[in-house]
């Protein structure tokens, strides 16, 4: 295998992982906002 045909490979495995992270990442952030907003509103109602 040439250093170019390396090098293109290292390139799109490390492209897929990055994206693979922030696909990862954006699920736990919106998880993590959900129980945030979801602990507010219970709070709320029980202040009320």
């Amino acid at each position: 295998m040439s250093d170019q045909t390396k090098e293109n490979v290292f390139a799109e495995r490390q492209n897929s992982y990055k994206q693979e992270k922030e696909a990862i990442f954006k699920e736990a952030l919106k998880d993590y906002h959900e129980e945030l907003s979801g602990e507010t509103t219970e709070n709320d109602e029980s202040k009320g």
